[in-house]
């Protein structure tokens, strides 16, 4: 028994010893750790920039930098809480207050960031030394901003129910778009796509804003508006098959020409309300005697009258056997 409680007291002893050791050593450290942190060092800390350019007439081309990174000197108090706990405000660099030079069509200006220390070390109120700043010099390339119309093309992707498909032209409103942007670009387009529109089993149908795509232009190309109205008509559709006549075309005056068979088959689609009307449209193809054939002895055949309502599916046949007399 006195054994037991002997070991108890002795393990408590330890026990006291190690704890008393922890919190001497902790003390220790944080009081180095002050002391550490009153010495000077130098570190690097990065500020947000932000680049205003009141020349409207101009569109920046290249990419500039997010933030500049300061190699700067101080004491470890004032390099941690501007490295871990400030919110940096932005450096503001006015783009017409710039050095210039023309190179080739653009605009070319630079600055040199050693020009604006003096105010760096002023907005962290002299508490940091600033040694240098990264990178040395900002570049900027300009064009001259122009304006366009061009068409909008609807980037779509449908899927229908059996049967059933859009019933004639989608509308756009409005189906073209101003765009302004640097001049150089806007050479090159002809047109503004909208993003992708997608719809599945689509039976009814439906009218619905599309926006239009112009992130990869990175804010140098923009439009007068953002979207545009998207209408769609969709209509059932049925098979028809409507006899049609041949016509020859670019045959000699001296000639004429009998083909066999005499007339073909045209096989279209069609929706189901105008069914009835297309039955009493003329159809007519067309051979072209002057075409160069693949099969000497036979003429192609190619859709020449046709009701507007329709979708042609084929000729059949698509070519016939002829006969010249003289």
């Amino acid at each position: 028994m006195l054994s037991r409680l002997s070991n108890i007291f002795r393990g408590k002893k330890i026990n006291s010893r190690i704890w008393t050791f922890m919190l001497c050593l902790g003390i220790s450290s944080f009081f180095w750790y002050l002391m550490a942190l009153s010495e000077t060092y130098t570190a690097s800390v990065s500020f947000p920039v932000e680049y205003q350019n009141e020349e409207k007439g101009l569109v920046l081309m290249n990419d500039l930098p997010d933030e500049l990174v300061l190699h700067v000197r101080s004491r470890g108090f004032n390099l941690m809480s501007y490295k871990y706990f400030s919110d940096h405000e932005p450096i503001v660099v006015k783009i017409e207050d710039l050095k210039e030079r023309r190179i080739s069509q653009y605009s070319h200006r630079f600055l040199l960031t050693d020009d604006i220390r003096s105010d760096l070390e002023e907005q962290i109120k002299g508490k940091v030394e600033v040694i240098d700043i990264n990178p040395d010099t900002l570049h900027f390339d300009f064009d001259r901003k122009r304006k366009k119309m061009v068409k909008v093309k609807l980037m779509k992707d449908f899927n229908f129910l059996t049967q059933y498909q859009v019933y004639g032209d989608i509308a756009l409103e409005p189906s073209m778009v101003e765009i302004t942007g640097a001049k150089s670009m806007l050479d090159t387009i002809t047109e503004v796509q909208t993003e992708l529109l997608s719809k599945i089993d689509l039976k009814e149908g439906f009218s619905q804003k599309a926006l239009l795509s112009m992130d990869s232009y990175k804010g140098r190309v923009i439009t007068n508006t953002e979207s545009i109205k998207v209408d769609v008509q969709i209509e059932k559709y049925t098979e028809g098959i409507v006899e049609a006549e041949i016509k020859i075309a670019n045959l000699p005056s001296e000639y004429s020409i009998n083909t066999f068979p005499s007339k073909v088959n045209i096989r279209y689609l069609v929706a189901l309300r105008d069914y009835e009307a297309v039955q009493n449209d003329y159809y007519s193809v067309k051979a072209d005697f002057a075409k160069e054939r693949v099969n000497p002895n036979k003429l192609n055949l190619e859709v020449n009258e046709i009701s507007r309502n329709v979708d042609v599916i084929s000729i059949e046949p698509n070519k016939v056997e002829f006969i010249i007399n003289k």
